[in-house]
């Protein structure tokens, strides 16, 4: 599969600075794909509070997944609202309300690849509205499933403006094969979760702690791990990605660049991925 992470890097540079992947590079890679069971782990750099621009690199990264045959791509926790936002979507509502119109756009451009999306979710209660830590998961032209996050544990400034789930959600983040755990719900996994695989969307700067824990979680729980995170700089905070793929056995299979835009492709069912040597720190941010 070297060939596949060598085609795929060159794919990854026309991603990132927004211009089109040539047909022959996505036929080739196409090739290598054209299997079941193949997911893209979307490592991105989203803008906090700018929805249009999110929306539209998150588009190209569905779209170029849908032609490479994926099975579904997957993006990190508050991808398409960007992070940190602090209280600004409490003071601008319409933040929330921009970031479910594009959500619904991006929806409509899905075909057979799933795409799971993060976003801020909103409910009124009969007395305010409540805003949640969600992701949306997207195939067919429609919004399939919605799932939000339970605890806000971390450093992330965003995390204490957001309302938690009192109810047990153990049955709700189920989809198809996988579980959707969002974040740092991840801590506290129970043990028993059969033979889902778990996506694990998340953000966080700290990501030599996290692996760790992962690997842990994988074998505790005899299931494979694909765990997505962000890259970039916003608020003096600066996220290196790291994103990640774990067997049943608590082995790492794959782990993205750091401080870069990568789609990392997977198949955690044969085990098949890319370590790439991963910094901790970079000087360019």
């Amino acid at each position: 599969m070297d060939n596949l992470y060598k085609l795929q890097e060159i794919a990854d540079k026309h991603l990132t600075n927004n211009d089109i992947v040539p047909k022959d590079l996505i036929s080739s890679i196409k090739q290598l794909t054209n299997e079941k069971g193949f997911i893209g782990l979307a490592q991105i750099n989203p803008a906090a509070g700018d929805i249009e621009y999110n929306a539209k690199k998150i588009a190209e990264y569905i779209k170029y997944s849908s032609e490479i045959g994926l099975d579904m791509v997957v993006f990190p926790e508050l991808s398409l609202v960007g992070s940190p936002l602090g209280d600004t979507f409490q003071k601008f509502p319409i933040i929330v309300d921009e970031n479910i119109k594009w959500l619904n756009g991006l929806a409509k451009i899905t075909k057979e690849t799933s795409a799971i999306v993060g976003f801020i979710d909103k409910e009124f209660d009969g007395v305010k509205e409540r805003y949640y830590d969600s992701v949306a998961i997207l195939k067919n032209g429609q919004i399939c499933k919605t799932i939000r996050k339970k605890q806000y544990i971390g450093t992330l400034s965003d995390y204490k403006y957001f309302s938690s789930l009192n109810t047990d959600t153990a049955q709700e983040n189920q989809y198809e094969k996988y579980k959707i755990i969002i974040g740092n719900d991840i801590d506290n996994i129970e043990c028993n979760v059969d033979s889902y695989i778990i996506i694990n969307p998340s953000i966080t700067n700290n990501i030599e702690n996290i692996s760790g824990s992962l690997s842990d979680i994988s074998k505790k729980n005899n299931t494979s791990i694909l765990y997505v995170n962000r890259v970039g700089a916003d608020d003096s905070t600066s996220f290196s990605g790291g994103s990640c793929a774990y067997s049943s056995k608590g082995e790492l299979i794959a782990i993205a660049k750091s401080f870069e835009e990568q789609l990392l492709i997977i198949n955690p069912n044969k085990n098949i991925g890319k370590v790439y040597t991963i910094n901790i720190s970079s000087n360019d941010n």
